[in-house]
C-alpha cells in the first residue's frame, strides 16, 4: 500500500521511537506556543458565548432602559447601553452570533472552492491548470473590498448575501496554494506507488494528495475566519452588510457614529471594536501557532 503520510528519516524514526501520531507531536508543539493556547482559548469561548447568548445575556435585544440613555457602565449595565437604552452586554453577546457566523461560513465556502479548484489544477495541469490559473488571475486584478462593495450593490445586503459574496470573492488565494501543494506532491514516489497499484484518480486525489495538503489548508482557514470578520464589521459599519435591524457588531459601531457620541459615550463604540480586535488577533494568532506546529521541519 501506498503511505498516505510523507515523513522524512528522522521524523520516522521519531514516531517509532515515541510511538506518537502525527496529531499528537502537533499538539505536543502547539500548547508550547502559549500565545497560540490562549487564542484558542479565546476563540472556544466566543464561539460558546455566540451559542448560548439567548441564556447569557442580561437582557433580550429588545428592553429599552428609556431613563438610561447612553447610559455609563454600572452595576445594572456592565457595559452601559446604547442610544434607545439597550443593554450593550447583550448586543455584544448577540452580535457575535453574526460576526462570528459569517466568519466561519464564509471561510468554508472560499476554503472548499479554493481546494476543489487548486486539486484539479494542480493534479491534471495541461490546458485544465492553464484555464483556471487564468481565471483565477483575473479575479486577483480587482481589489477585492472594492469587488464585494460593488456586488452588494448590485445584489443588495443581507446576511446571507454577505456570507455568500464573502465566500465567493476569497478562494483565489486557497486555489493557488492547494495547487502549489499538489504540483509538489503529485510526482512523489507514494503517488507513484499508488498508480502502479492501480488506484484511480479520485482516490490519489481525496486519499493520498489532499490529506498530505491539509496543513497549509488549515492555517489559511483559520486566517481567513479573522480577515472576513473584519471585512463584514467594515461592510456593516458602512450600511452595506447585515441589513438594519440585525445586530452585528460592525452595526453597533454604526450606531456610534458622530464626534458628539465619541467624545461623550465612547464606550458605545469601545466595547464592539474591542470585541472585532480580540476575535480577530485570536484567530491570527491561532493561525500563526498551527503554522508552527503543522510545519514537519520543526525542531523538537
Amino acid at each position: 500500500m501506498a503511505e498516505n503520510v510523507i515523513v522524512n528519516s528522522d521524523q520516522k524514526q521519531g514516531l517509532t521511537k515515541d510511538n506518537e501520531t502525527m496529531l499528537q507531536i502537533v499538539w505536543k508543539r502547539l500548547r508550547k506556543n502559549k500565545l497560540a493556547v490562549i487564542s484558542a482559548t479565546i476563540v472556544i469561548l466566543l464561539y460558546l458565548m455566540a451559542i448560548f447568548a439567548p441564556m447569557l445575556a442580561p437582557y433580550a435585544t429588545d428592553d429599552m432602559d428609556f431613563d438610561n440613555l447612553f447610559g455609563k457602565p454600572s452595576a445594572q449595565h456592565w457595559l452601559g447601553t446604547d442610544s434607545m437604552g439597550r443593554d450593550l452586554l447583550t448586543l455584544v453577546m448577540y452580535g457575535s452570533r453574526v460576526s462570528l457566523t459569517v466568519g466561519l461560513v464564509s471561510m468554508g465556502i472560499a476554503i472548499t472552492l479554493g481546494t476543489v479548484l487548486g486539486a484539479i489544477s494542480g493534479y491534471y495541469g495541461g490546458i485544465v491548470d492553464n484555464i483556471i490559473m487564468r481565471f483565477t488571475d483575473i479575479a486577483l486584478c480587482f481589489p477585492q473590498f472594492f469587488l464585494i462593495l460593488t456586488i452588494v450593490a448590485v445584489f443588495g445586503n443581507g446576511i446571507y448575501k454577505v456570507i455568500v459574496i464573502l465566500g465567493l470573492t476569497s478562494w483565489m488565494g486557497v486555489t493557488r496554494l492547494v495547487r502549489g501543494q499538489f504540483l509538489s506532491l503529485k510526482e512523489r514516489e507514494f503517488v507513484e506507488s499508488a498508480r502502479a497499484l492501480g488506484a484511480n484518480d479520485a482516490r490519489i486525489i481525496f486519499k493520498h494528495l489532499l490529506p498530505n495538503s491539509m496543513a497549509p489548508i488549515i492555517v489559511a482557514a483559520t486566517l481567513r475566519v479573522g480577515t472576513t470578520i473584519l471585512t463584514e464589521a467594515t461592510l456593516s459599519f458602512l450600511g452595506l452588510g447585515v441589513k438594519q435591524g440585525t445586530i452585528s457588531w460592525g452595526g453597533l459601531l454604526r450606531e456610534a457614529q458622530g464626534i458628539t457620541v465619541m467624545l461623550e459615550t465612547p464606550w458605545v463604540a469601545i466595547f464592539p471594536g474591542l470585541m472585532i480586535f480580540l476575535t480577530v488577533l485570536s484567530f491570527n494568532l491561532l493561525g500563526d501557532g498551527l503554522r508552527d506546529a503543522l510545519d514537519p521541519k520543526l525542531k523538537e
